[in-house]
């Protein structure tokens, strides 16, 4: 699921077909609370969160790697916080700077 998103067929091929439904629905009731969805025809297991995550990461990424100005820094780290209160279920509710750190303050997402 690390790649794609997703477990099937197609990258569990270790798994007779017989298995493949039944494990994938057993895997999802287990770690519920993992934002997994299954999917019973064709058999397939999908993380919710998996395009937010990539994005996450690759903005993440451009931060550590490509980022030449403080402009452009900034922005990228406002996105990159935005998306890690998104994934972790929080909203961010202010930003404060104090000798040249920056701080976020957030709060969980009412349900």
């Amino acid at each position: 699921m690390q790649t794609p998103g997703e477990a099937h067929g197609g990258n569990l091929g270790g798994l007779p077909r017989q298995q493949l439904a039944p494990a994938l629905s057993r895997y999802a009731e287990r770690y519920s609370g993992d934002a997994l969805t299954f999917e019973p025809s064709p058999p397939v297991l999908k993380a919710d969160s998996f395009a937010l995550t990539q994005k996450f990461v690759s903005n993440w990424k451009a931060e550590w790697e490509l980022i030449k100005s403080e402009e452009a820094f900034g922005s990228v780290t406002s996105q990159i916080v935005d998306q890690l209160c998104s994934l972790l279920g929080f909203t961010r509710t202010d930003e404060r700077a104090y000798k040249g750190l920056i701080g976020y303050v957030v709060r969980p997402r009412s349900a």
